[in-house]
């Protein structure tokens, strides 16, 4: 019997490798910490799948690649972005605020403002205005 297409593999949402979620996440927590030989052996003792050590490395290092793909793409937001020119005079101001949070535990909240400078002419005066 050849290797074929299950249209319910896609509604129960099961992955391309042979484990399904559970047991892959409990393969890699467990890979994380042990060598990989001992965390297949371990999976198979809690949850009655048998995987090779190779196995276990694999599915660790492709999570492992995925996580890391994940942080540095939230690492670099702006990278996409198109840069700005910046102004001749910017004006910067912050402040600190402590606020209640739940439980009544203070905590301080800090506030930055960046804005650009321009000088303007209104009404046969100049104006100093940040925008």
């Amino acid at each position: 019997m050849g290797a074929g297409f299950f249209p319910l593999d896609k509604e129960l949402e099961v992955p391309d490798g042979h484990l399904l979620p559970h047991a892959q996440q409990t393969l890699v927590s467990m890979s994380s910490e042990l060598p990989f030989g001992r965390a297949a052996k371990h999976l198979e003792r809690t949850l009655g799948v048998v995987v090779h050590a190779s196995t276990a490395r694999r599915q660790t290092l492709a999570v492992g690649q995925r996580i890391l793909e994940g942080e540095n793409t939230q690492a670099q937001p702006l990278s996409a972005c198109p840069e700005e020119n910046a102004s001749e005079r910017m004006a910067m101001s912050s402040d600190g605020s402590m606020v209640p949070l739940v439980g009544g535990v203070w905590a301080e909240v800090k506030v930055v403002a960046i804005g650009e400078v321009e000088r303007r002419r209104r009404k046969d005066e100049d104006q100093v205005v940040a925008t």
